[in-house]
């Protein structure tokens, strides 16, 4: 039976919703943008962007109102770019460049698929899903809407997706029943799992950096120090990696790790230095995150140090990483998971545990667990930034049903 909310948001002979409605819808989108990456139950509500979506007047609203989701929900990117490049003007008009690029690509897909009617809702919503999931768009697409979906139903896995969608059309095409989304995100926001169940013995160390980032490489007249965080080119920078890694072998034996996690760029860019720094250990095995140098930038990988390892494995090499800034570009090869101490665990490293693709198909190899190293201490938004990475990761965990570990460097 039909109420007057539906009747409201039913589009009219003329195929658009009263017009009091629009600035609000896109508004909310934006809003919703903005919210997203600052906690989990945040994110639940991305689960009512394909709701506003849906009820746009015609295309070019369509756009308009996903375009200014996907920018609010990446606002951090233009900051952390501007002080990570340390190139001035250069930097921001690069960095607001790839913003703008980011968000109007990843809304393409809504505004082409879009239909005033309202028809195969479901199977719209699915080609979007997959189209900005699949690359180039899931490259840099951030905070997904459809992450939402983890919260409005009980089940997990691509079950969960397709169910969620249904929930979804049906909302979309009866919006006299949208109170029936609160009480589900509610009560899935009480029952969040643990970020590290079904991961015992395994701990993050997070180490505190003051040198973590563009000043050492910059202080020591190094042309590298361009390049970003984690690149020791002097004796300070070196030392105190050595003592950071130290301590993080003391912290992993004082609490009887079997397996101990360190942040993304921990190891610095000397493997060996890394292994002699965590010295031997039959009882904890290391997995830190290091870099190496490779053609006119440096590849962010994944060391693996201790039991059950050779000295030294380069167990895994990013597959997404941060455009320009790291120099590399994406590849569709290369592991997607890896086995740690008997558990097949899906790595990802900082700016992958942002992006559809690098999760998505890691989670179709279905890992154990997602385990992600990361390094937000060089950044003045470092809160914003690990709040981003936390939620969202924890987001893409819940609704496969898979534990998440995250390791991360912070500043002191």
């Amino acid at each position: 039976m039909r109420t007057q909310l539906d009747d409201v948001m039913t589009l009219s002979a003329a195929g658009a919703p009263p017009k009091f409605l629009l600035p609000m819808q896109t508004g909310a989108l934006a809003a919703l943008g903005l919210a997203s990456g600052l906690g989990v139950l945040n994110l639940a509500l991305t689960a009512f962007v394909p709701l506003l979506w849906a009820w746009s007047s015609n295309r070019w609203q369509a756009w308009l109102g996903m375009a200014l989701y996907y920018a609010f929900a990446s606002w951090t990117l233009v900051p952390s770019y501007v002080e990570y490049l340390q190139l001035g003007m250069g930097a921001a008009l690069v960095s607001v460049g790839l913003w703008m690029a980011a968000a109007i690509l990843s809304a393409l897909p809504w505004a082409i698929l879009f239909r005033a009617d309202r028809r195969w809702t479901m199977v719209r919503l699915g080609l979007i899903a997959i189209l900005t999931t699949m690359p180039p768009l899931g490259w840099f697409q951030w905070m997904s809407p459809f992450l939402g979906l983890a919260y409005l139903s009980p089940l997990q896995g691509w079950v969960a997706v397709v169910v969620g969608m249904g929930v979804l059309a049906l909302l979309i095409h009866h919006p006299s029943r949208l109170w029936m989304a609160f009480p589900l995100i509610a009560l899935a926001a009480v029952w969040a799992p643990a970020d590290r169940e079904g991961l015992h013995g395994w701990g993050a160390i997070a180490i505190a950096r003051t040198t973590t980032g563009l000043n050492i490489g910059e202080k020591a007249g190094s042309s590298a120090g361009a390049r970003g965080p984690g690149r020791w080119h002097n004796a300070e920078g070196f030392v105190q990696t050595f003592e950071g890694l130290r301590g993080a072998a003391r912290e992993a034996a004082s609490r009887e790790l079997r397996v101990a996690v360190l942040g993304e760029s921990a190891g610095g860019e000397d493997l060996e230095g890394a292994r002699l720094a965590l010295g031997h250990s039959s009882r904890t095995i290391f997995v830190v995150g290091g870099s190496q140098r490779v053609g006119q930038g440096a590849q962010a990988q994944l060391w693996v140090f201790g039991t059950g390892a050779e000295p030294g494995t380069v167990a895994y090499r990013q597959r997404t990483p941060a455009p320009i800034v790291s120099g590399q570009l994406p590849t569709l090869g290369g592991p997607v998971t890896i086995t740690i101490d008997g558990r097949t665990i899906a790595p990802l490293i900082c700016y992958e545990g942002l992006t559809a693709w690098a999760l998505a198909s890691a989670l179709w190899a279905r890992p154990e667990a997602l385990v992600l190293v990361s390094n937000t201490a060089w950044s003045s938004l470092d809160r914003f930034a690990h709040a981003q990475l936390a939620s969202h990761l924890q987001a893409w965990g819940r609704l496969f049903g898979v534990p998440t570990l995250i390791a991360s460097n912070r500043a002191p």
